[in-house]
């Protein structure tokens, strides 16, 4: 699944450790199945907003990251 957060006050790198902290929360955080732990993790686009930018933009922009994060290996944060 995908979600986004809005975080107009904070700058990239504020986003950034913010993303990182909930990503590092995941993976120490595995779900339980029959008994069985269940490991998982999540990866994160951050994109800041650029004068004049739209929000459409703004989301394909983090949206790329996602994908570049995912392309990268997965479970890490990146910015663009």
């Amino acid at each position: 699944e995908e979600f986004a957060l809005m975080l107009p006050e904070a700058s990239k790198e504020e986003a950034c450790l913010l993303a990182e902290r909930i990503r590092q929360t995941v993976a120490a955080s595995p779900a339980v199945h029959n008994g069985a732990p269940i490991a998982y993790s999540a990866s994160f686009g951050v994109a800041r907003q650029q004068a004049h930018e739209t929000i459409e933009s703004i989301l394909d922009r983090a949206d790329k990251a996602l994908y570049l994060a995912k392309e990268a290996g997965r479970n890490r944060v990146e910015a663009i």
